[in-house]
C-alpha cells in the first residue's frame, strides 16, 4: 500500500475529453486499443463493452472503466442505445500507468448518482471553457471522479498487478521506514531487494516517481513530523531517530521542507 500511495501523490493526470452523449443506434468500434483511460458513467440504456475479450452490460447508476492498453470494443444491443457522461483521461507515474499498476474493477455501483453527474457536467463544462483556469478546475473534478471510482474499487477489490513488483517493492518501503535512524545509501537499499545500484536507481525512480535519496529525506521529515506533534522527546532524541548527526543540521532540514522550526511546528 506505501507504494500505491506514494504512486498517487506523484500521478499526473490529464483529461483529453469530455463529454455528454446519447450514443446512436449504429454506436460501434471494434477490437481497439486506446492510449489513454476511459470512463463511462451510465445514465440510461442498454449497450456491450468488450475489455480483453470479456463481455460487460453495465447500466444505469454504473461507473466503468475502459483501460489504456488494452483491446476493447464497444456496441449498442437494442433500439434503446446508452445515455452516457464520458472522459478520455491519461494517469501515470514514472512512466507507469496508473491501471498497469493497480488491477481494479471495471465496473462500479454509485449511489448517490447526482453527484457524479454534477462532477461530469464541472469536468465538461471546465474542458470547452475559454477561462484562463479552466484546466485547473477540470483536473479538479478529474481527480475527484477518479477518486470516486478508486473508494469503490477498494472496496471491490483493488490489488496491485502481475506485472508491479510489489513484494520487491514492500521490501524497499519496510527496510527504509525500519531504518531511518541510520545512515541509508542507496547500495544499502539495493542489497535488499538484489539489485546493482546503478540499475535501483533507475528501478526505484520508475515505480516511486523520485530518487532514493529524496524518497528517504521525506520519510525522515514526515516521521519527525509525528514525532514532534505526538510525542514529548526533545528536538535533538528526534533528530537521532530520524538519522541526523546533529540537532543543527536536523532544524536547518525540517525548515527548508515546512517553513518552520521544530519547536516552532510543535507549537502550531
Amino acid at each position: 500500500m506505501e507504494y500505491f500511495n506514494r504512486f498517487l501523490q506523484t500521478c499526473t493526470v490529464s483529461v483529453l475529453d469530455a463529454q455528454k452523449t446519447v450514443c446512436w443506434k449504429n454506436w460501434q468500434e471494434w477490437n481497439y486499443t486506446p492510449t489513454y483511460n476511459k470512463f463511462y458513467f451510465i445514465l440510461s440504456g442498454d449497450g456491450e463493452l468488450i475489455v480483453d475479450g470479456v463481455s460487460y452490460f453495465p447500466k444505469a447508476g454504473d461507473l466503468f472503466l475502459m483501460p489504456a492498453g488494452v483491446v476493447q470494443s464497444y456496441h449498442t444491443i437494442n433500439d434503446t442505445p446508452y445515455t452516457k457522461h464520458w472522459c478520455h483521461f491519461t494517469a501515470e507515474s514514472g512512466g507507469v500507468r496508473l491501471f498497469d499498476a493497480i488491477k481494479v474493477p471495471l465496473c462500479v455501483s454509485v449511489a448517490n448518482t447526482q453527484e457524479l453527474c454534477l462532477l461530469f457536467e464541472q469536468l465538461e463544462q471546465a474542458h470547452f471553457s475559454n477561462s484562463p483556469f479552466s484546466s485547473l478546475t477540470a483536473q479538479a473534478r478529474m481527480l475527484d471522479i477518479l477518486y470516486l471510482f478508486l473508494q469503490l474499487a477498494l472496496q471491490n477489490g483493488l490489488s496491485f498487478s502481475d506485472n508491479v513488483p510489489a513484494q520487491q517493492l514492500k521490501s524497499i518501503t519496510d527496510y527504509i521506514h525500519t531504518n531511518l535512524h541510520k545512515p541509508l545509501s542507496v547500495e544499502q537499499i539495493a542489497a535488499v531487494v538484489h539489485l546493482h545500484p546503478n540499475y535501483f536507481i533507475a528501478f526505484f525512480r520508475r515505480y516511486f516517481g523520485t530518487t532514493p535519496a529524496k524518497y528517504v529525506f521525506i520519510a525522515r521529515m514526515e516521521r519527525a513530523k509525528i514525532l514532534l506533534k505526538t510525542t514529548s522527546q526533545s528536538v535533538s532524541s528526534i533528530a537521532e531517530q530520524t538519522g541526523f548527526l546533529g540537532v543543527e543540521h536536523f532544524s536547518r532540514r525540517f525548515k527548508e521542507y515546512t517553513g518552520f522550526s521544530p519547536s516552532d511546528f510543535r507549537k502550531l
